[in-house]
């Protein structure tokens, strides 16, 4: 992604190549209008980290998001319970399933998905997108 937000030289959204735009305006429509114009530039640098940098990307690649009241231990923990739970088949989760979900997380899904904190909310998204 071009795009650099750098103190004293706002990026106007019409200065966004016609995929930023589109991923800037999917990024709104999946989570809402909660961010100022700036942030969400903030959140496509941060997506752009992953080579998320369309809105087809973050489609593909988009799992979940938890809310504020969790730390990353937290968040990772319901990621985790969510994922085995409703995603998984019951015959595979079982061997892979720990007590604790946090645990959980770190032993079997951190390498196929990546965890963006931004703004107070946590992201799971899918690496292999």
């Amino acid at each position: 992604m071009t795009v650099t937000l750098m103190p004293g030289s706002p990026v106007d959204y019409s200065d966004l190549s016609a995929d930023e735009q589109n991923l800037y305006i999917e990024i709104t429509e999946m989570f809402g209008e909660k961010w100022t114009h700036e942030q969400t530039l903030d959140f496509m640098g941060e997506l752009d980290d992953y080579a998320i940098t369309t809105s087809d990307n973050l489609r593909d690649a988009f799992i979940y998001i938890t809310d504020t009241q969790y730390t990353e231990e937290g968040a990772k923990a319901q990621f985790a319970e969510y994922w085995f739970a409703e995603v998984m088949e019951q015959a595979e989760a079982y061997d892979l399933v720990v007590v604790d979900w946090a645990a959980t997380y770190d032993y079997a899904l951190r390498f196929d998905m990546f965890i963006i904190e931004f703004d107070g909310d946590f992201y799971f998204f899918n690496s292999n997108y």
